[in-house]
């Protein structure tokens, strides 16, 4: 998180589209938060969005043998770092967020219930097809893998389970800019069963929930920067330690040089 946390936050704090490097960082915290997970509540493993990421994932034509390798590197990749968790032993819910024209959404293999679920909050048409090649190789790429491992959900995943698009009742027809957060926020807090026991806390498409998401934006910047696993915690604190001593005309003049200084500090870090 060291490289990216700083730009990755300015993205989240300011009305701006968010990109994987965001993601990626919420992901590592989830993924430090479930150690002190609440026992009675579903075990949960987030990937990074980089599992999803490479184009043949989405494509027709993807040579399954010759692109498994790359998948199964992917996966390794972000389960080394919880050895507890390598072999998604004890795993009930295992999150794959993804990106299809820039888009931002996320699949659920639910093992404890076998079902799998897409957390989108775009409300598609009937006639409107919704990434189907990647549903089918997620399918086929997750649940070798689980062969490999000889995890007990392999079969299923591969030939049983049916990906179902989640109902919600705060989907939006109007709304392309905050797709990051709703998968954020789909991420922290969907546990799996029926819709009446989901405490998301998203209101319907409205002004209110506009503002459900400026004040998400600024609660998950704080997370990400001081949760435990941001090596720069100590830095940012000395910062807000700092803040606290300026004066609040000062502290204007701050802000507005600071919006107009993000568009070209993010410009210059790139997509």
């Amino acid at each position: 998180m060291v490289n990216v946390v700083k730009d990755t936050c300015l993205r989240a704090y300011i009305q701006e589209n968010f990109f994987s490097g965001t993601i990626d960082c919420f992901v590592e915290v989830l993924n430090y938060d479930e150690r002190a997970r609440n026992l009675d509540t579903p075990s949960c493993f987030f990937f990074k969005t980089a599992v999803l990421d490479p184009a043949y994932m989405h494509s027709e034509a993807c040579k399954y043998d010759d692109v498994y390798e790359n998948f199964k590197e992917n996966v390794f990749h972000c389960l080394r770092e919880s050895k507890e968790r390598r072999n998604l032993k004890g795993i009930d819910l295992v999150f794959f967020p993804a990106c299809a024209n820039s888009h931002y959404f996320v699949f659920v293999f639910d093992f404890k219930n076998r079902k799998a679920v897409i957390l989108d909050n775009i409300l598609y048409r009937s006639s409107e097809k919704s990434y189907p090649h990647l549903i089918q190789n997620l399918k086929y790429m997750f649940g070798r893998y689980l062969q490999d491992i000889k995890h007990f959900m392999a079969f299923s995943v591969m030939y049983e389970m049916e990906f179902v698009d989640q109902y919600m009742t705060w989907k939006t027809r109007g709304n392309s800019n905050d797709c990051g957060i709703f998968l954020m926020r789909h991420m922290e807090t969907y546990k799996g069963g029926p819709l009446a026991h989901w405490r998301c806390g998203f209101k319907m498409e409205s002004v209110e929930q506009i503002m459900q998401h400026r004040n998400l934006r600024r609660r998950y910047s704080m997370k990400i920067l001081l949760s435990e696993v941001n090596l720069m915690k100590n830095e940012v604190e000395q910062l807000l330690v700092d803040y606290q001593k300026i004066s609040s005309n000062d502290r204007r003049v701050m802000y507005h040089e600071g919006i107009i200084n993000i568009a070209a500090r993010l410009a210059a870090f790139g997509p």
